[in-house]
């Protein structure tokens, strides 16, 4: 099994070394799936959110103006596949159904430099909602409430 990592750095080293501290342990946090681990990447300081459906149905959400432009669009990054071989899911992380911890270092498999997160993003069956996008949906929603409370 192999599990995804990205980082801005590049690791030369042949292993990622639990370098973030999780649950008060040492640990390194992977996705099961290279988009995932994309997605992750980013630093919108809470102005993007993404999630999954049930029927696995992705999706990232702006919450801000331009948010995709900020921090995916020509914006480049490593994406690292690990040995998965000490990971464990855990109910504890944020996305448990995507992601998974190990106590120890991992081995990197390989690695590729991502030059534009945007444009590779766009491979994979995500629906990406903009702010003016969720503008409209909010502004649809309020007024099909307004609507129906009056039908009352």
């Amino acid at each position: 099994m192999a599990v995804w990592h990205t980082s801005h750095q590049n690791f030369k080293a042949g292993i990622f070394s639990t370098d973030c501290l999780w649950q008060d342990w040492s640990a390194v946090i992977a996705e099961k799936e290279d988009f995932i681990s994309l997605l992750y990447t980013a630093k919108s300081d809470g102005q993007m959110c993404f999630g999954c459906t049930p029927e696995n149905n992705w999706y990232a959400i702006e919450l801000a103006p331009s948010i995709f432009d900020k921090v995916f669009r020509r914006k480049g990054t490593y994406l690292y596949k690990l040995d998965g071989g000490k990971f464990e899911d855990d109910a504890r992380l944020p996305m448990k159904a995507s992601q998974c911890v190990s106590k120890w270092d991992a081995k990197i498999l390989s690695c590729r430099f991502i030059e534009d997160i945007w444009l590779e993003l766009q491979k994979y069956p995500i629906t990406f909602i903009t702010y003016d996008k969720l503008i409209a949906i909010s502004r649809k929603y309020v007024e099909d409430q307004v609507k129906s409370s009056k039908q009352i």
